[in-house]
């Protein structure tokens, strides 16, 4: 994954020598998302398709600058209706 320069793809973390994941079963205590709070702000990145919460707000964690730029002008594009909206929805420039 490090051959590839990170603004030639969408997935433009490629500096990163592993991938954290965590997983869990649904409960009333949510004891993963308290440690994943602390855990957060050391991390760099973020691959949706291991991602449940979808929060537009995050969409920089997946796409930094100036990739989320050239997908939205990709979307308005190729994707104008946005037929594609589902997981994270990467809004169309206008």
């Amino acid at each position: 994954m490090h051959d590839v320069p990170r603004d030639r793809m969408a997935w433009a973390h490629r500096t990163q020598h592993f991938s954290v994941l965590a997983a869990t079963a649904p409960t009333k205590v949510p004891r993963l998302d308290e440690h994943w709070g602390r855990l957060y702000p050391l991390l760099n990145g973020m691959y949706l398709s291991f991602e449940t919460g979808t929060d537009p707000a995050r969409l920089l964690d997946a796409f930094p600058e100036p990739v989320l730029t050239r997908l939205r002008r990709l979307k308005a594009e190729w994707d104008p209706h946005e037929v594609f909206n589902q997981n994270f929805n990467i809004p169309p420039t206008p």
